[in-house]
């Protein structure tokens, strides 16, 4: 008898820094599949699944006057139009994970900066771990990937949120040799 496994469910995080109208950076992600995370442009939806979990989306900012990252949202992936079955799909979807990161914030308390939020919403998707994907890295290496265990990722991305807000300030950011 032959046992169907689940594929693993990783977020998947990328900063981008924007210098056009002030110093903005952003924390984005979405749920992937760990054997899909690391393939350029992260397919979003592996041939023959049809997991709505892969539409969830994180997205988060900061600027050059910001102590901490704000702007922490739970959303779901849409087109530029949406049909009610899409927006029902949608609330199935996202109201239980609300229910949970809810449970959390009661247990818990508030999270205390982007990478306890990263954290709890791992746990609420179900995801295994955490994966950061640092473009400048990418571009010098070839391997811009760095996985992490759910519990580490409020370290790696509070590291990164750091990096990213040294950025917005204009601070020089020594790189390690």
């Amino acid at each position: 008898m032959k046992t169907e496994t689940k594929p693993v469910r990783v977020l998947v995080l990328c900063a981008d820094r924007s210098a056009s109208y002030g110093r903005y950076v952003h924390i984005t992600g979405h749920i992937s599949h760990a054997s899909d995370a690391h393939t350029e442009g992260f397919r979003d939806q592996p041939y023959g699944c049809d997991s709505e979990i892969l539409n969830v989306r994180v997205s988060s900012q900061a600027d050059e006057r910001a102590n901490e990252f704000y702007a922490l949202e739970l959303g779901y992936r849409a087109h530029d139009k949406v049909t009610l079955e899409e927006s029902q799909r949608a609330v199935k979807l996202l109201a239980p994970i609300e229910r949970r990161l809810a449970k959390m914030y009661a247990t818990e308390g508030s999270p205390q900066g982007i990478g306890a939020w990263i954290n709890r919403v791992a746990r609420a998707t179900g995801c295994a771990m955490v994966i950061i994907f640092n473009r400048e890295r990418h571009e010098k290496t070839g391997n811009g990937y760095q996985s992490h265990s759910v519990g580490d990722a409020v370290f790696a991305v509070r590291h990164m949120a750091t990096e990213l807000l040294d950025w917005a300030r204009g601070v020089e950011v020594k790189q390690a040799a």
